[in-house]
């Protein structure tokens, strides 16, 4: 990875997620998510989560306010990193909304939000069984989705892959453990 490509990649995601906040808000918080899509976000605890970090922010910010009534340019400064805090919390909870795992007619896309997905066409993979993870086994293994989920889909491709993945190099894969709300239907979509 360049450093070209590198800033690239940061000042996309600087821009790219206010803009998500930004949209998920006009839409009324109502992002539906893509058909045949295979959640990740335990129940949508995530987006809450975050969500509430963003509500949260708004009297933490006020507060701020108050206490530095005297310093201009540190409650500015203050109000500024709030502002930017509360966009990034709606952004990445709109991700979750609209970046889940798809599995379409030709293609599948797994995911975990805009860090890393792996795009391959259905006939590429060979197998996808659920997987019981014991908690002291290796976290190096390809991981997509999110949450610490003990059963997993363990996809098998038929050949080798590019994983992409944010501000890293994309890696050949031939295997990787997918985390979803529903791991028995992800796999039996994936093997269907």
């Amino acid at each position: 990875m360049t450093f070209s490509s590198l800033a690239r990649d940061v000042a996309l995601a600087e821009v790219g997620v206010p803009w998500r906040a930004l949209r998920y808000v006009r839409g009324g918080f109502r992002a539906a998510q893509p058909a045949g899509a295979f959640a990740y976000d335990d129940g949508g605890n995530a987006p809450l989560m975050l969500g509430a970090l963003a509500v949260l922010a708004v009297p933490e910010m006020l507060i701020l306010d108050l206490v530095l009534w005297h310093a201009a340019a540190w409650r500015i400064g203050s109000d500024v990193v709030h502002v930017y805090l509360i966009l990034w919390a709606l952004g990445i909870a709109h991700a979750f909304r609209t970046m889940p795992h798809e599995l379409g007619a030709e293609r599948v896309t797994l995911r975990t939000l805009f860090f890393a997905s792996l795009s391959v066409p259905r006939t590429a993979i060979v197998s996808a069984e659920v997987v019981e993870l014991d908690r002291r086994a290796s976290r190096r293994r390809t991981r997509l989705g999110l949450g610490s989920p003990r059963r997993l889909v363990r996809v098998q491709l038929r050949e080798p892959a590019m994983l992409e993945r944010w501000l890293a190099r994309p890696v050949p894969v031939t295997s990787v453990l997918v985390a979803a709300d529903d791991p028995d239907g992800l796999a039996r979509a994936l093997n269907g």
